[in-house]
């Protein structure tokens, strides 16, 4: 066999080892960097984030038991007192079922 084409399968063998070993770490960099939820809002970014949207005054902030929202009493600009469920994870408001306390 020439030198030539000893070396030619050489090199070709040194690339596929080279794609393989690069392939195999582009695989683990998904594995290794799952995603985690990020983490739930504070009182104090929720009162933030209320009084910048809707314009008011937060009066009391009260985490549910399991953390999940939080309960919040806010005086609007017209004077009324709203009572408001929000969730800890985005800092939305909730829809009256799904913000209900079960016993």
């Amino acid at each position: 066999m020439p030198p030539s084409l000893k070396t030619t399968r050489h090199c070709t063998l040194r690339r596929y080892q080279a794609l393989l070993v690069t392939a195999a770490l582009l695989l683990a960099v998904p594995i290794c960097a799952q995603h985690q939820p990020p983490p739930p809002l504070t009182a104090s970014d929720i009162i933030t984030q209320l009084e910048r949207r809707l314009g008011g005054t937060v009066i009391a902030v009260e985490p549910s038991a399991d953390g999940l929202r939080y309960r919040v009493r806010m005086l609007t600009a017209k004077g009324e007192v709203r009572i408001l469920n929000i969730d800890t994870r985005t800092g939305k408001k909730l829809a009256p079922s799904l913000a209900t306390d079960t016993p």
